[in-house]
């Protein structure tokens, strides 16, 4: 029996080196053997193209390159080849991934055709949360068409149904994104005092200048405590000179590194403004980190119910860095926490499910 065959349209405008990108690798590499895949990308943003291109170079995976066609009004470079890609291919499955990729979303619907099913995957965000999101009048637009189009919109949580109105909810699955348990495991070498905060630190809403205040305020109590920033822009931050020998920047890092860091730290801090889902957080629980996080609905409602999640106000500069104190202090469990984090994020709990209801539904 042949596969079904299953085509990711992505624009370049994604962050394939965080959380969208880790979890469209990641899916693909769970279900590759149940699902032809295949990406058609623009080459607007060559790092992100190259990205996503190397990785189905390594998976044996067909790549399709394409010129971008930006929209007036939309955020993402579009990808101008839908139209003749699809008119000469015929897929069982279309994803169209994130809510501000209006201009490719668009486009896709426009161009699909046949008997194909579209699965939308949108990691749901308010407009406020785009940088200059005032030019972006066609987002809700596209938001809005893509999920009336769809055939499966998956959502990373039940508060991700807040930012939808009048959709079928019989289209409508919420299935958190799924961690390698294989690879995020818990480690008897831990570095005591030692934070970590990994995150795209060029975005604004990830709020690395209140870290650096909660930081310099716990460490003018605690000299002992020390600061790791990592990921994308994280060697740009400018570090304030009386802190500058207890935070390291490492930049982006590769996955050896990455895995390293959430197994070895005492504690992981994210006082984002705003998550759709919060990869990095799953990825430190299931190593048995406990975490420390901005109370924001989304994270409540992911993450609550696991041990080693601590919730904060990252407008209160006190507080925080008082329970950044503590938690740093405090021994923890770490394998009853990436025991419970297991339950909840290991690939046969998330993309399993995915899996299980593209099949069905194809079947029937």
């Amino acid at each position: 029996m042949n596969q079904p065959t299953y085509l990711f349209v992505v624009s370049s405008s994604n962050q394939m080196y965080s959380g969208t990108g880790v979890a469209i690798f990641d899916w693909i590499r769970f279900a590759k053997n149940n699902f032809s895949f295949s990406m058609l990308m623009d080459v607007e943003n060559i790092t992100n193209f190259t990205i996503a291109r190397d990785f189905c170079l390594e998976q044996d995976l067909p790549f399709y390159p394409s010129p971008g066609m930006a929209l007036s009004g939309c955020p993402d470079a579009g990808v101008k080849n839908v139209y003749t890609h699809l008119a000469h291919n015929q897929y069982d499955f279309i994803e169209c991934v994130s809510w501000a990729n209006a201009a490719t979303n668009l486009n896709v619907i426009a161009s699909k055709r046949g008997n194909s099913k579209l699965i939308f995957t949108p990691h749901s965000q308010p407009l406020w949360s785009l940088p200059n999101h005032d030019r972006y009048f066609m987002t809700s637009l596209g938001f809005k068409r893509t999920l009336n189009a769809s055939d499966y919109i998956f959502l990373d949580s039940q508060s991700e149904l807040n930012l939808i109105k009048d959709i079928d909810s019989k289209k409508i699955h919420c299935i958190p994104l799924g961690v390698d348990t294989d690879k995020y495991t818990v480690s008897a070498q831990i570095i005591s005092n030692q934070i970590i905060c990994i995150c795209d630190c060029q975005e604004p809403r990830k709020r690395i200048d209140l870290l650096l205040s909660v930081f310099s305020n716990a460490y003018s109590q605690n000299n002992k405590i020390k600061l790791v920033l990592a990921g994308k822009g994280s060697d740009r931050v400018v570090i304030p000179d009386k802190i500058s020998k207890a935070v390291k920047r490492l930049g982006y890092i590769n996955n050896d590194t990455l895995v390293r860091l959430h197994k070895t730290a005492s504690l992981f801090v994210l006082l984002s403004d705003y998550e759709a889902f919060g990869l990095p957080i799953a990825e430190a629980l299931c190593s048995g980190c406990p975490v420390l996080l901005n109370r924001q609905d989304v994270l409540v409602d992911v993450f609550s119910d696991l041990p080693g999640v601590f919730f904060t106000d990252n407008l209160n500069i006190q507080e925080t860095s008082h329970k950044l104190l503590k938690l740093v202090a405090t021994s923890f469990d770490r394998a009853n926490i990436a025991a419970e984090a297991k339950k909840k994020f290991s690939f046969s709990k998330t993309y399993g499910l995915k899996k299980s209801i593209l099949l069905d539904k194809n079947q029937n």
